[in-house]
């Protein structure tokens, strides 16, 4: 049950497993004035001493929720929300969406891409291009560039 703004921007997280990250996650959700995160099947304890330490207290102000892929995806469908799912190898290039609309960004874990459901069920596939020899970000330094380009656009219009 959140509480959601006109146009509702969230970032999902699919089975993070390092509360550290999970920490910095809600830091950038915090930071960009987010609608809330969302952790899909959880792996860890949400409220891990290393995940309220490097959450640097944004635990205790965002809205947080956890659930299974299918009870998160379903929720976003019944409210118009539309997902977008970060991908290694994502059909669109993070820049030419559109997220001036109600959204979610989703990123997979540190280990391993996201699941089946969110591949089938999203709205666009997207990803960053990588000019270097490494192929990935950490989590959430993918999840900001993701999100931040979606409040420059949303500030723009």
């Amino acid at each position: 049950n959140f509480k959601l703004s006109k146009k509702p921007f969230f970032l999902i997280a699919e089975s993070p497993e390092k509360p550290g990250n999970i920490g910095a996650l809600l830091r950038t959700a915090d930071a960009a004035g987010l609608d809330g995160l969302i952790i899909a099947d959880p792996k860890t304890e949400l409220y891990n001493p290393n995940t309220i330490r490097s959450s640097l207290g944004s635990i205790f102000t965002m809205q947080i929720a956890t659930g299974t892929t299918d009870e998160i995806i379903n929720y976003l469908k019944n409210n118009n929300i539309k997902i977008y799912s970060t991908f290694i190898k994502g059909s669109r290039n993070y820049l030419n969406v559109d997220y001036n609309k109600s959204c979610a960004i989703v990123v997979g874990t540190e280990s391993s891409p996201l699941s089946k459901s969110w591949f089938s069920k999203s709205d666009e596939l997207i990803t960053i291009p990588m000019k270097g020899k490494m192929d990935s970000l950490n989590l959430s330094v993918s999840a900001a560039i993701v999100i931040f380009e979606g409040l420059k656009q949303r500030n723009d219009n």
